[in-house]
């Protein structure tokens, strides 16, 4: 989101593109219901904290390549934003800065938990578990991540329009009934870490299928940005002075290390994310058959286990990562489909959608990058005997209806 200075005047500017809800020809949108409501949540928080600075946020509708370059020659204004390396976000970024003069741009690299000037990728590696060793000694060596946060904002040049907060209902079986926006975000933060204590017991609680506090839940926040994980981890550190630092402590950074991974990968890799045969450029078979799609979609399977997630993410939004997992397996692997047709239904769906990790992992899945050990393969009866061994969550799910 950028931010604009016009004179003494400061305020952010968000740019709903209607391409991000445009028909894709897999026969849905790229964003789901569920997903815009949890923006349209975040927006309004973001509106909040921006009136609390005493400045404004102005949200507007249309192509972010015409609007923005025009703000900014209406108000004599210099535009300051956050780098991003994806094809389309890329693009836009491009178009906007062709547009503008150099003088008026000021860019930075952000939402990473390391930066990139901070840490040596030069050759990328092709392996988390050598991103982490070089990422871990960096962590160590930082005595302080505080993010600068003013108090204050000079005012807005006008009054602009605020969103109109909407009520939220939640489906009953949701595990993340929690609203978007900053506010929702440190208080989620603050619960799970010194009032539940429940990152005590992350690590043995993290592949559990039901229930708010089985995993942090802190993505959806981390997606839209209204929680960074530089925020996360001096909470963590605060929170090992205080209880002493475990395994649980330690895999909660050790995730956010996953998802840091994977953006410094987007950076690096930018238009290989996406292409059908990933970053190894390897061959794999599948197809385009919309007739499997639709059932996988649909929860149509025929598998109890497959069908239980695939519906919990159809209604609510969400889906443990062991879920994620396995759908994800099942239709690379068993139904031999494109995996980039799941990647889009995860974008259509999921609250937390992020660009770099979603992209990555689909192809660390179906081996076409991210995993040397080539593709993960799961064994379905395995998994579910595993991790739903009395069918509970099964029968949570199974029989509900997609809308």
């Amino acid at each position: 989101m950028p931010l604009l200075t016009e004179k003494k005047h400061h305020f952010g500017v968000y740019v709903i593109d209607p391409r991000k809800f445009k028909q894709l020809p897999y026969g849905f949108r790229k964003t789901g219901l569920e997903r815009a409501k949890f923006l349209r949540q975040c927006l309004v928080g973001l509106q909040e904290s921006y009136s609390q600075l005493g400045s404004q946020l102005l949200v507007v509708y249309g192509k972010p390549e015409e609007i923005i370059p025009t703000i900014v020659t209406n108000y004599d204004a210099s535009l300051s934003y956050q780098r991003e390396y994806a094809t389309e976000e890329r693009q836009i970024q491009q178009s906007i800065e062709q547009q503008l003069d150099s003088s008026r741009l000021h860019t930075y690299d952000g939402n990473f938990l390391i930066h990139p000037s901070e840490i040596a990728l030069d050759p990328f590696p092709i392996s988390f578990s050598s991103f982490r060793k070089k990422a871990e000694k960096v962590l160590k060596n930082t005595a302080t991540l505080s993010e600068a946060v003013p108090e204050t904002l000079p005012s807005s040049p006008k009054q602009f329009d605020l969103l109109r907060n909407r009520p939220i209902v939640y489906h009953s079986k949701t595990v993340f009934p929690f609203p978007g926006g900053e506010k929702a975000a440190l208080y989620r933060l603050n619960d799970y870490l010194f009032t539940s204590k429940a990152i005590s017991t992350y690590k043995t609680t993290r592949n559990e299928l039901l229930g708010e506090n089985y995993s942090s839940k802190f993505s959806p926040w981390l997606a839209s940005g209204a929680l960074s994980s530089q925020t996360i981890l001096q909470q963590i550190r605060q929170y090992e002075e205080i209880y002493g630092s475990n395994q649980s402590s330690y895999w909660l950074v050790f995730e956010l290390l996953w998802r840091d991974y994977f953006r410094h990968a987007g950076r690096h890799y930018e238009d290989r994310l996406f292409h059908a045969s990933g970053i190894n450029n390897s061959a794999l078979q599948s197809s385009q058959n919309m007739e499997l799609l639709e059932k996988w979609k649909q929860a149509k399977t025929g598998n109890t286990f497959i069908d239980a997630n695939m519906k919990e993410l159809a209604l609510t939004g969400f889906m443990s990562n062991r879920g994620r997992q396995n759908v994800a397996s099942y239709l690379v692997h068993d139904l031999s489909l494109d995996w980039r047709l799941g990647a889009a239904w995860f974008e259509h769906n999921l609250l937390d959608y992020d660009v770099y990790s979603n992209q990555a992992n689909w192809q660390y899945i179906a081996g076409l990058g991210f995993n040397p050990k080539g593709a993960a393969v799961f064994d379905i009866p395995f998994q579910t005997t595993r991790y739903d061994p009395t069918g509970t969550y099964q029968n949570n799910w199974i029989n509900e209806e997609i809308r």
